[in-house]
C-alpha cells in the first residue's frame, strides 16, 4: 500500500472512531445522563475550547518527535481516555470530553500533513478531495450506528470507537517517519501573485469555515434534544442528524471533479447566505421535512467553504502540520464559539420567554462578524486582481 492509500484507510476509520464519541457523546449524555439543552452546550463549548488549543500546538510537538511517532503516541492514549467516559459519573464524562479534545486536536493536523504531502496544487485538488470523501463518508456511517450502540448499554459506543483505533495503530505503524514535502522551488509551485490571491481568498473561507463549526457544533448538541422532543427515538434521531454529513460528502464529490471553484470568489458568496439559512431552518423548524431541508441547505454550504479553507491553506503552506493545524484551530473555535453563543442566547430567550429570539439575538454577531470579515477579504482579492 502507498502512503496515500494507508491514510486514506486510517482516515475512514479514524473519522468512524471519532465521531462516535465527537457526535455520538449527545446522544449519550441525552439518554443516561437526561442533559438538556443548556449543558450539551457547555460541554461542546469545553470540547472546542480545548480542541482549538492542542491543534494549534500540533506543528510544535511533531516537529520535535516526529510526525508518525506523535501519531503513533495519540491513538494509544485514546484507549485510556475511552475507559473516562465508561466510570459512570458526569464528572469522569467531562474529564474525558477534555482529554478527548486534546487528542483528537492534536490527530486530525498530522493525517492531513501526510494525506498532501509531495503535492503539487493540481494534485492537492484531487488528494484533498479523496480525503475529505474519506473522512465525510464515514460520519453518516458513525451517527447511523451510534445510536444503536447507545441502546444497547451504556459502554458499546466507546468499546466499538476503540476497537476501531487499535485497529487504526496497525496501519500507522507503516507509514513513514515523516511526509514529504514539495520542494519550494519547484516549477509547479504556486507564483507570489496567486499566493497573494489565495491568501486573501483562504481568509475568507477560514472565516466561513469558522461560521459553519459554530452552527455546526450548535446543531450537534441540539437536534437530539429537538428529535426527543418530536417523539423521534435516539435509533433514529441519529441518522437525520447525519443527512448536514451526507450533504457535506456529496460537495466534497463535487469540488473534486468541478475545479473552477478554486481561485473564483463567488461560491464564497453563495455561502455567506446559505450557512444561516440552513441554519436557522433546521433550528427552528416546525416540523421534520422542514429541518432536513435546513440541514441539506446547510451541510452544502459547509462542504464548500471546508474545501476551500483546506486547499488554500495546503497550497500556500506546502502541506506542513503547521497548515493542518491552523486549519484543525479554527474548527476547534468554532466547536467552542457556536455552542457559547447559543448558551448566551438560551438565557436570553429564558429571560424574554421565546427562546427563537434570544438564539438569534445570541448568534447574530457571528453572523455579522463572518459575513464582514468574508466580505472584506473578497474585495482585497478583487483589488489584487486589478
Amino acid at each position: 500500500m502507498t502512503t496515500k492509500q494507508i491514510i486514506l484507510l486510517v482516515t475512514f476509520m479514524e473519522s468512524i472512531a471519532t465521531i462516535l464519541v465527537e457526535r455520538g457523546i449527545y446522544f449519550y449524555t441525552e439518554k443516561f445522563y437526561h442533559f438538556e439543552k443548556i449543558h450539551n452546550l457547555l460541554l461542546a463549548f469545553l470540547f472546542g475550547l480545548f480542541y482549538a488549543g492542542a491543534a494549534v500546538t500540533t506543528e510544535r510537538i511533531s516537529s520535535r518527535f516526529g510526525e508518525k511517532r506523535t501519531l503513533l503516541a495519540i491513538m494509544l492514549l485514546h484507549i485510556p481516555m475511552l475507559v473516562l467516559f465508561q466510570a459512570g459519573n458526569s464528572s469522569m464524562l467531562i474529564l474525558g470530553t477534555i482529554f478527548s479534545a486534546i487528542l483528537y486536536g492534536f490527530k486530525w493536523p498530522i493525517i492531513e500533513s501526510f494525506m498532501m504531502s509531495g503535492d503539487t496544487p493540481n494534485i492537492a485538488i484531487k488528494s484533498i478531495g479523496r480525503f475529505n470523501v474519506s473522512w465525510s463518508c464515514s460520519v453518516p456511517i458513525a451517527l447511523l450506528i451510534a445510536g444503536r450502540l447507545i441502546d444497547i448499554n451504556h459502554w458499546a459506543l466507546f468499546a466499538v470507537s476503540g476497537i476501531i483505533t487499535l485497529i487504526s495503530i496497525v496501519f500507522v505503524t507503516l507509514l513513514p517517519p515523516k511526509p514529504t514535502h514539495l520542494s519550494e522551488d519547484h516549477p509547479e509551485r504556486p507564483v507570489e501573485e496567486t499566493l497573494s490571491s489565495y491568501r486573501s481568498l483562504l481568509t475568507a473561507s477560514r472565516w466561513l469555515m469558522f461560521c459553519s463549526y459554530c452552527f455546526l457544533w450548535t446543531l450537534a448538541a441540539i437536534l437530539p434534544i429537538i428529535f426527543n422532543r418530536m417523539q423521534v427515538s435516539v435509533t433514529y434521531a441519529s441518522p437525520l442528524s447525519s443527512i448536514i454529513d451526507v450533504m457535506r460528502a456529496t460537495m466534497f464529490v463535487l469540488c473534486q471533479f468541478w475545479t473552477a471553484w478554486h481561485g473564483r470568489k463567488m461560491p464564497l458568496v453563495l455561502i455567506m447566505a446559505g450557512l444561516p439559512l440552513g441554519f436557522v431552518l433546521a433550528m427552528f423548524g416546525a416540523n421534520i421535512p422542514v429541518i432536513i431541508l435546513g440541514e441539506i441547505v446547510f451541510g452544502l454550504s459547509a462542504g464548500m467553504c471546508y474545501y476551500a479553507a483546506l486547499y488554500y491553506a495546503m497550497v500556500i503552506k506546502n502541506a506542513s502540520v503547521e497548515a493542518g493545524g491552523a486549519h484543525e484551530g479554527v474548527i476547534g473555535m468554532g466547536f467552542a464559539v457556536g455552542p457559547m453563543l447559543t448558551a448566551i442566547g438560551f438565557w436570553l430567550g429564558t429571560a424574554w420567554k421565546s427562546e427563537i429570539l434570544g438564539i438569534m439575538v445570541g448568534v447574530s454577531p457571528l453572523i455579522i462578524l463572518c459575513t464582514f470579515k468574508t466580505t472584506k477579504n473578497l474585495i482585497n482579492k478583487v483589488k489584487e486582481n486589478k
